[in-house]
Parts: C-alpha cells; structure tokens; sequence
C-alpha cells in the first residue's frame, strides 16, 4: 500500500464500466420490432351486422377515402367509431366531406334493417352533398 494524496491507495481494481456502444442499435431493433407487429385498429363497430347477398361485388380499391357507416336493425347509426341519431349524420358527415371532397360513405346496412331506415339515412347523407356512396354486400358464393 502507498501513500498517495494522504490517503491509503490498496492494489489497484479494474474500474466498472457497462458497455452501452450497442444499446442505441438494440433501441432502435425494439423499436423496428413494436411498429412492425402493432396492429392499429380504427374504430370497431358497436354490432356487427350480417349484410345482405349480392349477386356481384366490386372492391373498393381505396380505402384512405373510406367513411364507414353502420346502420343496425334497431336504429343504431354509427359514423366511423361514434354513435350519432339520424338528425346529426348530416353535420358528421359535411364536417368529414370538408376535409376530404373524395370521401365515399360506405354504408353497413344489416339485412334486417327496414329500407324506410336506409332511406332516411341517404336523405341525411344528400343534405351533407355525399353523393359518393357505397354499399356493403357479401356475395351470393360466399
């Protein structure tokens, strides 16, 4: 032992050190790995509705200018992921309409539900200047 300083200096000890030089490449892995396997869910509708048959169905190629709209055979509306009375789909869908003038109103209509119903739906939709509308049909093959 020496005298160092006025303090007693024992046998040299290696000095701790946590290698961090590879942590930033591990950040960034977890971080690569969490986006890739997030699934990220937009809205889920209150009930599912069991839509009526068609005999042929078109895909609608782009889905970015997609407002889904889901109609129950109680009366229940649904505009994207709210729930809205039928007096204010039109002021829903002009606010959405005005952010977006290619928007297509995808309607998801139960089989049940009463054409008197979807009728009043699309009068509301005409009122907010949607006149592009879709519906949702499952094939007759299916």
């Amino acid at each position: 032992m020496a005298l160092v300083g006025g303090k007693f200096k024992g046998p040299s000890q290696p000095e701790v050190v946590i290698p961090t030089a590879s942590m930033a490449d591990i950040s960034f892995l977890l971080l690569i790995f969490f986006i890739v396997s997030t699934v990220f869910v937009r809205f889920r509708p209150e009930f599912q509705p069991q839509l009526p048959k068609a005999e042929s169905v078109d895909a609608l190629k782009n889905r970015r200018n997609i407002s889904y709209l889901w109609i129950s055979p109680d009366g229940i509306i649904q505009i994207d992921s709210s729930l809205v009375n039928l007096n204010s789909v039109a002021g829903v869908m002009l606010k959405k309409i005005q952010k977006n003038p290619q928007l297509i109103v995808l309607i998801k209509s139960d089989e049940k539900t009463r054409y008197g119903m979807v009728s009043n739906v699309i009068e509301e939709l005409r009122k907010a200047n949607a006149i592009r509308i879709a519906f949702a049909a499952k094939s007759e093959l299916e």
